[in-house]
């Protein structure tokens, strides 16, 4: 019905997620702290995840290793 939708007026700047008019597309400089928040955006799932990827981890033999080698290298003062 519509067709093509090239013809928009407005569309998603891919780095910060702006609305930018289609003919200012190419002068459009991100905000930086707009960009941040678009890429924790993008990143969400990644971060939710991260806590239950560290118990994993730490759960593992290598992740008990870890905590039983820096536990000794934190109480051994001639380390």
């Amino acid at each position: 019905m519509f067709g093509p939708f090239s013809h928009l007026q407005y569309r998603p700047c891919p780095e910060c997620g702006a609305s930018v008019a289609s003919e200012e597309m190419e002068a459009h400089a991100c905000d930086v702290e707009r960009w941040l928040d678009y890429q924790m955006f993008q990143l969400r799932d990644e971060v939710a995840s991260f806590d239950d990827e560290v118990v994993r981890f730490l759960d593992s033999p290598h992740g008990r290793f870890e905590l039983w080698y820096a536990e000794r290298q934190r109480l051994d003062p001639a380390a």
